[in-house]
């Protein structure tokens, strides 16, 4: 925190939402100019350095609270939802009437209406991947290949009359 105090401008910089490279190399040289004695210096690039770790944590925590989710609620309305689930847009309308919320089929949901209907969701997507793993292995039974003998044709008591006998349709296949 004193290092926060004694740099405002690097907390003011990290406050903005996003930066690019580009934006923060310029700002290291900043304050590579603005402070030239060398422990200062070294202090307000170490807390810089302690920033953008705080920054991609950040980063990686929200990427990985999203993808814990079945889809991008954000930016899918309920009638995209709808036909991804299989299920009316009535339905999930409402279930959220049920729940205070009134929205349309072209409204998309936040975070909070998200929650009350996860569980909904993961179900209904369960069923589809039991119905469609069902679907395969029907499929998969009717694509079975029986295997043909290899046998090529004449039968064994014609090739046995056709060489004069047991006895030498064995000393014929022994040579």
């Amino acid at each position: 925190m004193i290092l926060l105090d004694n740099f405002p401008e690097v907390s003011n910089f990290f406050s903005k939402k996003s930066f690019n490279d580009e934006e923060l190399k310029s700002f290291i040289d900043y304050i590579e100019y603005k402070y030239p004695e060398r422990h200062l210096k070294k202090s307000a690039l170490s807390l810089i350095k302690l920033q953008v770790m705080k920054y991609e944590l950040d980063l990686e925590k929200n990427t990985k609270s999203k993808s814990n989710y079945l889809f991008d609620y954000e930016k899918l309305n309920i009638g995209i939802i709808s036909k991804k689930l299989q299920v009316s847009t009535n339905l999930i309308i409402e279930m959220l009437k049920q729940k205070g919320f009134t929205k349309n089929e072209s409204d998309c949901l936040d975070l909070k209406q998200y929650l009350i209907l996860e569980d909904f969701f993961k179900s209904r997507k369960k069923a589809i991947n039991r119905r469609i793993k069902q679907e395969q292995r029907l499929f998969k039974r009717k694509l079975k290949i029986v295997k043909k003998s290899s046998y090529k044709g004449i039968p064994v008591y014609q090739d046995i009359s056709k060489n004069g006998g047991v006895g030498k349709l064995i000393y014929i296949k022994k040579k």
